[in-house]
């Protein structure tokens, strides 16, 4: 690999700001915004700054994400609009606990990123209330996800973390969602769940498979796909989830997703995507954040071509060898179902 090539980045994670208006029990960005991040954040002028990096060394996709990004909208609207006109496919992720403020929506409105993602935990409202402790939220996302349609068409998507509290409503989730008309939905795993409180057990993976799993395929049949690839993806994505010969169900159980990236392998992701944190340092992937480490460098001071290169070697290490809590690490088995083709350009890392 190339001193050049080493420095693109397609896609990454802005954590613009670690609060949020939620505080879930499986979640600890409330935390880290009081303590490791002294409640500091950057303002838009730094964020451009960084961005504008970025996109020199090859930025294709940005998730803005937080915390709860619309909780910064003075800087996140405006950094949507900078980025979308350099040709940047931009995904912002909410809890949707902001848009009790008819100016967000309309602000948002007029500077809309190419898809919003809304963080759903149930099919029940009064479950997904009481795991984000906000009274309502869930009717207040359906009720946004409404007018955002017939305000005209707003690619809107839902994220669900799959736990041992909600697995069994996947079904469910699926068909009221596509009812509202969202344009794909991410599926992701509990992370850095080192007391098991949200892992499956061996027994509910083998209740996902004979009995969680069929109920999904056959909601996916009634739902309708832009083409019948999507349809067909879609399945086959539900059809291998948390099953094959590369991991069993005792080791999903323990949390670990990929037992086999261990040693001296390569991650190719990490080729392609990091995350950069509300003070600018950069960390190789999603699992990376809960342990912090190790930090690559910080875009603030830093320029990318430094940060993403072989001759950093922070960043060849990471290239070359696992680290210990690799093998925790979800990103195989999340997955992404799109109604609509355009979705695609964020339906793989």
């Amino acid at each position: 690999m190339s001193e050049s090539e080493g420095a693109r980045m397609r896609e990454v994670l802005l954590k613009v700001v670690d609060a949020c208006p939620c505080d879930c029990a499986f979640c600890d960005s409330n935390e880290m915004f009081n303590t490791r991040f002294a409640r500091r954040t950057f303002e838009l002028d730094t964020w451009t700054r960084i961005t504008n990096d970025l996109i020199a060394n090859g930025l294709e996709v940005a998730i803005i994400t937080g915390g709860d990004p619309l909780s910064k909208r003075q800087v996140v609207i405006p950094l949507i609009r900078h980025l979308r006109a350099a040709g940047v496919f931009v995904s912002v992720n909410t809890s949707g606990a902001q848009f009790t403020s008819e100016s967000l929506l309309t602000a948002l409105l007029a500077d809309y990123p190419d898809l919003l993602v809304f963080s759903i935990d149930s099919a029940h409202a009064g479950q997904h209330d009481e795991s984000r402790i906000r009274p309502g939220l869930f009717d207040l996302i359906v009720a946004t996800i409404s007018r955002l349609k017939s305000a005209g068409d707003h690619p809107v998507a839902i994220r669900v973390v799959i736990t041992n509290r909600n697995y069994t409503q996947i079904p469910e989730i699926i068909a009221l969602f596509h009812g509202y008309g969202v344009d794909c939905m991410k599926f992701t795993h509990i992370e850095d769940d080192r007391e098991g409180d949200y892992l499956l057990s061996v027994d509910q993976l083998r209740d996902f498979d004979v009995t969680v799993r069929p109920r999904i395929l056959e909601v996916l049949q009634g739902c309708y796909f832009e083409t019948d690839a999507l349809r067909d993806d879609a399945v086959m994505k539900f059809t291998k989830l948390l099953s094959g010969n590369d991991v069993t169900f005792e080791q999903l159980a323990r949390g670990e997703f990929s037992p086999a990236l261990s040693g001296p392998t390569e991650c190719e992701i990490i080729r392609r995507f990091s995350v950069i944190q509300s003070n600018g340092q950069v960390l190789p992937c999603c699992e990376s954040e809960h342990h912090y480490d190790p930090v690559l460098g910080n875009l603030a001071t830093t320029a990318a071509s430094e940060i993403f290169s072989e001759k950093n070697r922070r960043y060849l290490k990471i290239l070359r060898n696992r680290q210990s809590y690799c093998t925790r690490c979800t990103e195989p088995h999340n997955l992404q179902i799109s109604f609509r083709s355009r979705m695609l350009t964020v339906q793989k890392r």
